[in-house]
């Protein structure tokens, strides 16, 4: 397996209101493949994702689908590095992100019940370069996993559950999380 990655944000302005003001702050971050500081070695990514107004996705960051050559596979993410969402629908409602009632996973956000608003045609990038947030729900050694995805596990200290709601109306969006797996810890669905 080959794997590498990068993130690359600016934000920047001209202004001229008599005295000129010109700037640009830029971060970038790269990641080498492996499982240490400044390395991951797993994606996942969905695009064009609809929630109508009121409706909840909870997604598992220990069991996150994916579909390759027409089987089911899943990313179990132990580390997330780097995550993006973006709204793309330009009207309709806001995305909230964070605040799940079951496992949340919330280090980025500070607190279980906090959340981040996101409206039309925006995006939330969040990135810990060097060593990541944690994510568990596995079982901390207590988990079996098998070809069907499917395993026995010790969630009762589990932070992996990232809540996306759409608020005032329907929207679309599309997500991407780059990360660390246990190098074993993708499985099939056994379709």
């Amino acid at each position: 397996m080959s794997f590498k990655a990068g993130c690359d944000f600016w934000l920047g302005s001209n202004w001229n209101d008599g005295a000129i003001d010109n700037g640009k702050l830029q971060f970038a971050a790269k990641w080498s493949e492996g499982i240490d500081i400044d390395q991951c070695n797993a994606a996942w990514h969905v695009e064009d994702q609809e929630l109508a107004s009121g409706e909840v996705k909870d997604w598992d960051l220990t069991a996150l689908p994916r579909t390759v050559f027409g089987e089911t596979l899943y990313t179990h993410f132990e580390t997330i590095k780097a995550i993006e969402i973006v709204v793309t629908s330009t009207t309709g409602g806001t995305l909230e992100v964070g605040n799940c009632n079951i496992d949340p996973w919330s280090q980025p956000f500070g607190h279980d019940s906090h959340i981040v608003k996101v409206p039309p045609d925006s995006a939330l990038v969040l990135c810990n370069r060097r060593n990541g947030w944690d994510v568990t729900g596995l079982g901390a050694g207590s988990s079996s996993s098998s070809s069907s995805g499917e395993g026995e596990a010790d969630f009762s200290t589990a932070d992996r559950f990232l809540r996306l709601r759409a608020v005032s109306g329907a929207l679309t969006y599309s997500i991407r999380i780059i990360g660390i797996i246990e190098e074993a810890s993708s499985s099939s669905s056994g379709a």
